[in-house]
C-alpha cells in the first residue's frame, strides 16, 4: 500500500496500478488511478482500459470496441499485450474482448509493428487460449513480421515562417498534444493542429518531463537560479514547488527524483518533499559535469576531470556505475546520449576542417568530414543525439538514435540562419522546435505535428 501511494504521488498512475494488481484485495484502490490514466490519453489509456476491463468490464466495452476499429496501431498492440496479462471479470466479456482483439492483431501483422515478431507470438497464444474456441479454430497464424530500420532517413520540413511567440523549450506529450515553454510568456499546452489546450502565466524556460507523461517541471531559468513549478497534467493544476540554485538539470525524471548539476556534482532532489531533499549525490566538487542525458534505465554525463575528458554511464535507478572512459583530447565539442555513445567535432588532422566522430568501446569510430562554411551544434536527449548545421539560409538538424551514427531523421528549418534549435527525444518520440515559434513532432518514421506558436 505504501509502494501504491508513492507511485500516485509520483503521478504514475500505470505503476500505482501494477504495484497493486498481484493481490485482489488492493485492486480496488487503484479504481481511481486506472481513471486518472485513461484521461492522459494514449498510448497510457491503452494499457489503463485493459485494467479497467477487470474491475468495471461495463464501464470499458465501448472504448474498446473503438479503440480496436479506430485506435492507433501503437495503443492497439499496448491493450494487447496488457490484456493478455489481465482478464476481464466477465467470464463472457473476457471472451468476446480476446476474440476481438485476436482478430485485429492479426489484421494489423500483415505489415511490420511495433512489437517484436517473438512478443507479438506470446500475446496471439496467450489470447487465443481465452477466445471463443470456434472462432479461434477458424483464425488465420500470425503474420510472419519482419521490421527494418528505413534504409533512408525521414525528411522534414518546418513551416518557412516564424510564429508569434518563442519557444524556449517543448514535449510531446502522451495524448498527442505538446507542452510549450515559451519564457516569461508562459506555458500552454497546443494539440497536434495547434489549437491551445490550457495556459499559464508562470515563466517557464526549460521542462522536465515524467517519463510516465502524466505530471512535468516547469523551470524559470535566470543564470545559475531555477525556479521550480510543479504541473500536474492531469489536472492541469501547477504549483510552486522550490527555488534552487543548479547549473544544469536532466530533461525527464521519474516523477520522484530530479536529477540537477550543482557546484558539488551530481545531485538527486526528492521532488515530493514540501523542501528540496537530497537523496543520493555522484561525483564531488573536483568533477565538472559538462552535459548530461537520461532514460529511466540510464544516465550518462560527459565530465571533466583534471583536464581529462571523459564519458561515465550509470543504470538507473540505483545508480550503478558501468563504464568511465576517456574522449580524447582534440575534440572542439563533445556529448553522449543516455545509453553513452560519443559523439564529437574534432579537426581533421590533414585538413583542420571540422569532422564528427561517434564510436561506442569495441567498435571502430564513425567519421564524416563536415562543410567547413557551416556552423555546426551538437545536441543529446534521452537516446537520441543530433548534428546542427546551420548557415545564412537554413538549419539542419540530423538525429541519430541509440547507437546509430547515421541519421534516422533529418529536419531543415529554412529562412532562419543560424538559430537556437532544440531537441528532445522522450519514449520514442522526438520533439524539435526553434526560438522563433517553429516546432516538428515525430517518431523515427512518421511526423506527428508541424506548428507555428501563435498567441
Amino acid at each position: 500500500m505504501a509502494w501504491i501511494g508513492f507511485c500516485r504521488d509520483s503521478g504514475d498512475h500505470l505503476a500505482a496500478v501494477e504495484a497493486a494488481w498481484p493481490d485482489l484485495s488492493l485492486r480496488h484502490l487503484v479504481a481511481e488511478d486506472i481513471r486518472e490514466g485513461i484521461k492522459l490519453g494514449r498510448p497510457l489509456s491503452a494499457r489503463m482500459t485493459a485494467y479497467q476491463l477487470a474491475i468495471a468490464p461495463g464501464q470499458a466495452q465501448t472504448t474498446v470496441k473503438a479503440l480496436l476499429k479506430d485506435g492507433d496501431r501503437v495503443s492497439r498492440e499496448l491493450f494487447a499485450t496488457t490484456l493478455a496479462d489481465v482478464e476481464a471479470a466477465d467470464p463472457a466479456t473476457d471472451r468476446q474482448i480476446t476474440t476481438a482483439t485476436l482478430r485485429t492483431l492479426i489484421r494489423d501483422s500483415v505489415k511490420p509493428g511495433t512489437l517484436p515478431a517473438k512478443s507479438a507470438r506470446t500475446t496471439y497464444e496467450r489470447l487465443r487460449k481465452r477466445a471463443d474456441p470456434l472462432a479461434a479454430a477458424d483464425l488465420p497464424a500470425l503474420a510472419s513480421q519482419h521490421s527494418k530500420a528505413p534504409a533512408e532517413p525521414l525528411d522534414l520540413v518546418a513551416s518557412p515562417d516564424a510564429g508569434r511567440l518563442p519557444v524556449f523549450d517543448a514535449a510531446a506529450l502522451p495524448d498527442g498534444t505538446i507542452l510549450i515553454a515559451s519564457g516569461e510568456a508562459g506555458a500552454r499546452i497546443l494539440s497536434g493542429q495547434g489549437r491551445v489546450r490550457a495556459r499559464w502565466d508562470v515563466p517557464v524556460h526549460r521542462i522536465v518531463l515524467a517519463d510516465h507523461g502524466g505530471s512535468a517541471l516547469l523551470i524559470a531559468a535566470r543564470d545559475t537560479i531555477a525556479d521550480v513549478w510543479m504541473l500536474d497534467l492531469v489536472s492541469r493544476r501547477p504549483r510552486h514547488w522550490a527555488t534552487l540554485k543548479v547549473q544544469q538539470a536532466a530533461d525527464s525524471y521519474d516523477g520522484g527524483q530530479f536529477i540537477v548539476v550543482d557546484t558539488d556534482g551530481i545531485a538527486v532532489l526528492d521532488v515530493l518533499a514540501d523542501r528540496p531533499k537530497v537523496l543520493w549525490r555522484e561525483l564531488d566538487p573536483t568533477y565538472r559535469v559538462l552535459q548530461l542525458a537520461r532514460t529511466p534505465s540510464e544516465c550518462s554525463a560527459v565530465v571533466d576531470h583534471e583536464a581529462s575528458v571523459g564519458i561515465w554511464r550509470w543504470d538507473m535507478p540505483g545508480w550503478q556505475l558501468r563504464m568511465r572512459r576517456s574522449t580524447g583530447s582534440h575534440a572542439t565539442a563533445t556529448i553522449t546520449n543516455a545509453s553513452g555513445y560519443l559523439i564529437a567535432l574534432e579537426p581533421d588532422p590533414e585538413t583542420g576542417s571540422p569532422r564528427l566522430k561517434a564510436d561506442q568501446p569495441g567498435s571502430p569510430p564513425y567519421l564524416k568530414n563536415l562543410p567547413p562554411e557551416h556552423a555546426y551544434r551538437l545536441l543529446a536527449s534521452g537516446n537520441a543525439h543530433a548534428l546542427v548545421s546551420a548557415n545564412d539560409t537554413m538549419t539542419t538538424v540530423e538525429i541519430g538514435l541509440g547507437t546509430s551514427a547515421g541519421p534516422q531523421v533529418r529536419a531543415t528549418f529554412p529562412n532562419i540562419g543560424q538559430g537556437d534549435v532544440g531537441m528532445r527525444e522522450h519514449a520514442g518520440t522526438i520533439t524539435l522546435w526553434h526560438r522563433d515559434g517553429r516546432i516538428l513532432v515525430a517518431t523515427a518514421g512518421e511526423l506527428l505535428a508541424s506548428l507555428r506558436l501563435a498567441r
